[in-house]
């Protein structure tokens, strides 16, 4: 799934945000998350696990809410909406601003900032 998301990417900064990503869930497993799958139709990376957790990984530095971010959320709820009720949650290799932080934890989501890939 993972490989299938990354040919779709088009620009550097689509790639490099991919690999982030990528990057971050495999340090997460590393860790001991229990990641089961990877969920098609997404363009974001989100790990369903075995302990019923929706996980998305950010590959940012700093995540601002913007006009194009609340369309996303948007879809991202909608996305969401059709699967068995999950603890959601959202991973950020950086931070998220404030309103950002607000408005995720308005829409569910826990947040966690600033995990480093190492």
């Amino acid at each position: 799934m993972l490989l299938r998301q990354a040919l779709d990417k088009r620009t550097e900064a689509e790639i490099w945000f991919h690999l982030d990503s990528a990057a971050l869930l495999a340090r997460l497993r590393g860790n001991g998350v229990p990641v089961a799958s990877i969920l098609p139709g997404s363009k974001l990376t989100i790990a369903e696990t075995s302990d019923n957790r929706l996980i998305t990984v950010l590959g940012v530095d700093h995540l601002v809410w913007t006009q194009d971010i609340d369309r996303i959320a948007k879809q991202y709820v909608a996305f969401l909406a059709n699967r068995p009720k999950a603890k959601e949650e959202i991973w950020l290799t950086g931070t998220a601003s404030g309103r950002t932080k607000a408005e995720l934890v308005a829409l569910g989501y826990e947040l966690h900032e600033n995990v480093r890939i190492r």
